[in-house]
């Protein structure tokens, strides 16, 4: 077995690739460095945002859109506390998520640092579970753990703590660390192919989805109609009555 050395950060997004993670939404902080390296790196997609709140909701959308682990990052102190909402929404919505957020090196904590604050207490009644990774050696362990909480049971998000001196330390790592069980590559209850919420759930009285399905069925003739409705305009005389009906009569999106 080979024995490659790497850093916490390049651990970590070798996880995220083992498991096939979609892209991944947030803002960077020095304590994730090495991990932003290894994902450009290692060829991962990652999306800045300009707010975390914003990335944690898009995270939440694209698991329930694929039915895919959604992916979002932050820094420490209000960084990690900015996914608060979104967490809280994930959790009652039954979204699989698998949120990575910095934390203060081990040997400076509580000494007055820039953004500290008790983040893990904040974040953790938000959560399925909170998971804080005290050595380097068990990331591997620890992120297939984060992966399988979110995906079995009831899907949910998991925060993954990592302190600064955890994600630039180094470890020789074998290629066998790295194997993952596919079944947590995405949530049990997600058939391949198409998500689901809750309400749409077999047998839910609400039936969401057919009536979302109503809508962009309904949006779709819309659309087409305004199209033809433009052709006519543009190849009949009498152009000016045809818009001034369309000014009269505007078709309201949905």
């Amino acid at each position: 077995m080979s024995i490659n050395e790497m850093t916490g950060g390049e651990a970590i997004a070798r996880m995220i690739r083992a498991f096939e993670g979609g892209p991944m939404f947030g803002m960077g902080g020095f304590q994730l460095l090495p991990f932003y390296d290894a994902a450009r790196r290692l060829g991962l997609k990652h999306y800045l945002i300009n707010d975390e709140r914003a990335g944690v909701f898009a995270a939440d959308a694209y698991a329930k859109v694929s039915g895919k682990v959604g992916l979002v990052d932050a820094t420490l102190g209000p960084g990690a506390t900015n996914l608060v909402t979104g967490l809280l929404e994930a959790l009652n919505a039954g979204t699989p998520m698998v949120a990575l957020i910095g934390d203060t090196h081990r040997d400076h904590s509580w000494k007055n640092m820039t953004q500290e604050s008790r983040q893990m207490d904040i974040l953790r009644p938000a959560c399925k579970e909170i998971i804080r990774i005290e050595s380097v050696q068990r990331i591997p362990e620890l992120m297939r753990r984060a992966f399988a909480v979110a995906t079995t049971g009831r899907p949910g998000p998991v925060v993954v703590d990592v302190p600064e001196d955890v994600c630039h330390g180094s470890f020789g790592f074998g290629e066998a660390d790295f194997e993952v069980n596919p079944a947590h590559q995405r949530a049990q209850r997600f058939p391949r192919g198409r998500a689901y919420c809750r309400c749409d759930a077999p047998g839910h009285p609400r039936g969401w989805w057919r009536a979302f399905e109503r809508c962009l069925d309904r949006t779709d003739r819309l659309r087409h109609g305004a199209q033809h409705s433009r052709r006519a305009y543009d190849d009949r005389e009498g152009g000016d009555t045809l818009h001034r009906r369309a000014q009269r009569r505007p078709v309201r999106p949905l």
